[in-house]
């Protein structure tokens, strides 16, 4: 039997700017959010939600 190799090649995970429905305080996260959460802007390359 002959088993090729297989390549793997992960990107870094985009960063979004959510905006809570409740308070309008605003945070960036790599990682979805609960509901009441809102994604406004995005997908940034850094934690800072910058361009």
């Amino acid at each position: 039997m002959l088993l090729g190799a297989v390549v793997v090649q992960a990107a870094p995970a985009s960063w979004w700017l959510y905006e809570s429905a409740s308070t309008g305080r605003t945070m960036c996260s790599n990682v979805p959010q609960a509901s009441g959460w809102v994604r406004v802007a995005g997908p940034f390359n850094n934690g800072g939600c910058r361009r």
